[in-house]
């Protein structure tokens, strides 16, 4: 897995977290407009918001699915660049990248200052190569 690779992998991971809090404002707003309808006499006008957000919500399915895809490809690269490193180096990794923890975050959880996880994330990310040449 290459830095891109790395930086890829976590906007993936941020962007499907997204999907997510996307689907399921929408199934809420899908079950409030069914819970009206079923409460109103028979109106068509009704009918194309509830479809809209049905539509809406295929294509956020579609979306997630393909980050899910993508993730999955570069979750494998990740675990085996990863179990190269020591574990400090490993846990760091994992916290930042799978997790989605700010520095300050990660220092505070391994009982560390934020300059020494730089450290140690400079040094981790000495075992991935700069750049595959890909664009992404």
């Amino acid at each position: 897995m290459t830095r891109d690779g790395l930086e890829r992998m976590r906007l993936l991971m941020q962007a499907a977290a997204y999907g997510e809090s996307k689907m399921k404002r929408l199934r809420d707003d899908a079950e409030r407009t069914t819970h009206l309808l079923d409460t109103l006499p028979h109106r068509t006008d009704h009918n194309s918001s509830f479809e809209e957000r049905l539509i809406e919500m295929l294509s956020v399915q579609t979306e997630l699915t393909d980050i899910y895809k993508e993730l999955g490809m570069l979750r494998s690269e990740f675990d085996q660049t990863v179990a190269e490193l020591d574990w400090t180096q490993k846990l760091l990794m994992i916290l930042r990248y799978l997790d989605g923890l700010s520095w300050n975050r990660i220092a505070e959880l391994m009982k560390t200052s934020p300059s020494h996880v730089f450290n140690l994330h400079r040094r981790a990310l000495g075992h991935f190569p700069k750049n595959d040449g890909k664009n992404h």
